[in-house]
């Protein structure tokens, strides 16, 4: 898994063009890059404020930038980042799935 990979199972939970807040909030929350102790909800949300200053959902590189951000202010390497997400990863893409299964289809 590398960045990219990272920010398309999210892109996917988001159902829009780009990665929306809320999305990259609870998922880094769950598998622990929002830790309370290197990476708090505040330093989160100022990253994330930074690169998109109304939490508008979030481009790749934007995304990347976050990261590198996070990374650079904690010490923490990235591929710890990857890490702790790969083991949320299945569990985001049931959802996706599921929401997949349960959306109605518009015909035309």
């Amino acid at each position: 898994m590398n960045l990219e990979d990272m920010y398309q199972v999210m892109k996917g939970a988001s159902e829009v063009d780009g990665v929306r807040y809320d999305v990259v909030e609870t998922w880094f929350r769950k598998c622990d890059i929002i830790d309370g102790k290197f990476i708090s909800d505040e330093f989160f949300e100022r990253s994330y404020l930074r690169l998109c200053p109304n939490k508008e959902p979030i481009g790749l590189a934007p995304f990347i930038q976050l990261l590198g951000i996070m990374s650079r202010e904690t010490k923490l390497d990235i591929k710890l980042f990857l890490t702790k997400f790969e083991r949320v990863r299945v569990e985001i893409v049931q959802e996706i799935k599921e929401k997949c299964v349960n959306k109605p289809y518009a015909y035309s």
